[in-house]
């Protein structure tokens, strides 16, 4: 999501407009649509102090933007990930909560408490949170919400539900780079080195490639024994990343000549 930055001196004048119209009879919006809009720019204040890791002072436009409005979802889980940044799990857990009151069907909110599960270790509580989001109709990413899923459940080595997982995110997109490269993982994890190429590939086709993808491409081709298709990723992989962990796990794995 991205949010406006403001100057302080704009959000002054905003407010001082608002106020200025409240006596007028012919504005149609109500004191509280007003508050609410208020609510608005401090939460929009607030995550850009958050994004630039000034945490204070997300702090301040965050708890401004609360005394506006006490249930304006995107404040409250906001203040949720700012609690999350700083170390602070009970805090943040009460803010996911009352996000999620606020707004049981809101499906960013559910990806986001399902998120914060995942991270302290409560992967089956995550992965229902998970699947409530991707299947909100009104959801415009279903996709991100079930690799999440897949993800999480990978923790705990439940493989069968994390590539459904991952496979429905294809249903939903096609080409969405995060699927494909975890199904590309997963079967090679399972010896089926021909699928897991096929995956890679369709990975490559959409997204740019990393470290990770060309050391499991590397892998694949070895396993498949392809040196030829192999030498290709590992010379990609030693000139694009030199100075990586796969890089230096590539020169473990050659063959001594």
């Amino acid at each position: 999501m991205h949010f406006l930055i403001i100057d302080k001196r704009v959000l002054a004048m905003c407010l001082l407009l608002l106020a200025g119209c409240s006596s007028n009879p012919n504005r149609s919006s109500s004191l509280g649509e007003r508050r609410t809009e208020a609510a608005k720019v401090n939460t929009e204040l607030g995550a850009g102090y958050l994004r630039r890791g000034n945490f204070e002072l997300a702090m301040e436009k965050l708890e401004r933007a609360l005394e506006f409005d006490s249930k304006y979802v995107v404040a409250l889980s906001t203040m949720a990930v700012l609690h999350e940044q700083l170390g602070d799990n009970k805090q943040a857990e009460k803010f996911h909560k009352s996000a999620i009151k606020v707004a049981p069907q809101d499906a960013s909110t559910q990806n986001n408490y399902g998120t914060f599960l995942c991270k302290t270790g409560r992967y089956r509580a995550s992965e229902e949170y998970f699947i409530k989001a991707a299947s909100n109709a009104f959801y415009q990413t279903p996709e991100v919400a079930l690799v999440n899923a897949g993800l999480c459940v990978s923790r705990i080595d439940d493989w069968e539900a994390a590539e459904q997982h991952f496979r429905d995110a294809i249903q939903f997109r096609p080409d969405y780079p995060d699927a494909l490269y975890a199904l590309s993982e997963i079967k090679f994890r399972e010896q089926d080195y021909l699928t897991a190429r096929a995956f890679l590939q369709r990975f490559e086709a959409g997204a740019t490639t990393s470290a990770a993808s060309l050391l499991l491409g590397y892998k694949i081709e070895q396993s498949l024994q392809q040196p030829g298709q192999a030498a290709k990723y590992a010379r990609k992989l030693q000139q694009q990343f030199p100075n990586t962990a796969q890089a230096t796990e590539l020169e473990n794995d050659k063959p001594a000549s």
